[in-house]
């Protein structure tokens, strides 16, 4: 089972960067549900409640954190059932590309009780457009410190061996590849799943614990 947590969208010095429409791509046979609704109506929380239960099946999960609450859920993803779930509001806001054949809409803003909201609007309203100015706030600091870091940049950079950055990166792009054919094919033979970190070539149990020696894969004896 993989467990995956990751950003389709990010506030940057242009604003708002979106990938969402990479997801879930009906080109890959998946089928998604693209949910509306405003602030507060439950969207992050329902795909909480998925993922967890598809976790629970022992299914593959892939998590869409929100970039402007990481502990916030954008979107979720069920691999093996080709089936994902979106959340399609701004600042990513998401159409249903074929109707019925690769998506379909799940409205939980019809759960509102509206009656009890209407009062609420020039609270809301007010709220609204002091969020919108901090975020433009936000954009023009980010604008400004991404100029102090080209500033920066541009008194490094005539002094780097490019050609000798990349003959390194090539490097060890080709001892990643290699050595993860040689985990993956070890791996068959113990049972074992492990998470590899390309930075120090260590290893994070999930189900059992593994260890290298002398060019093999075998569980260690403690489990740790």
């Amino acid at each position: 089972m993989a467990i995956k947590h990751y950003f389709l969208g990010a506030n940057g010095p242009k604003g708002f960067v979106s990938l969402y429409r990479e997801f879930c791509s009906p080109d890959s046979g998946n089928f998604l549900w693209v949910i509306k609704g405003g602030p507060g109506c439950g969207k992050s929380t329902f795909m909480k409640k998925i993922g967890k239960a598809a976790e629970e099946s022992g299914l593959d999960v892939e998590y869409v954190l929100c970039s402007s609450d990481p502990d916030s859920l954008d979107g979720v993803l069920i691999p093996q059932w080709h089936v994902g779930y979106a959340d399609g509001t701004a600042p990513h806001v998401l159409d249903v590309s074929f109707p019925a054949a690769a998506g379909a809409y799940l409205d939980l803003g019809q759960f509102y009780d509206i009656d009890a909201i209407r009062p609420e609007l020039p609270r809301l309203r007010a709220l609204t457009e002091k969020n919108q100015a901090l975020y433009r706030e936000a954009y023009r600091a980010l604008r400004e410190a991404k100029g102090v870091h080209d500033e920066i940049e541009a008194v490094y950079n005539p002094h780097v061996d490019f050609a000798a950055v990349n003959g390194i990166t090539e490097e060890q792009n080709l001892e990643v590849r290699v050595f993860r054919v040689f985990v993956d094919t070890a791996l068959a033979e113990v049972g074992a799943a492990v998470c590899f970190d390309i930075n120090t070539y260590g290893f994070q149990e999930l189900s059992p614990r593994i260890a290298v020696k002398g060019g093999r894969i075998a569980p260690t004896a403690h489990g740790g």
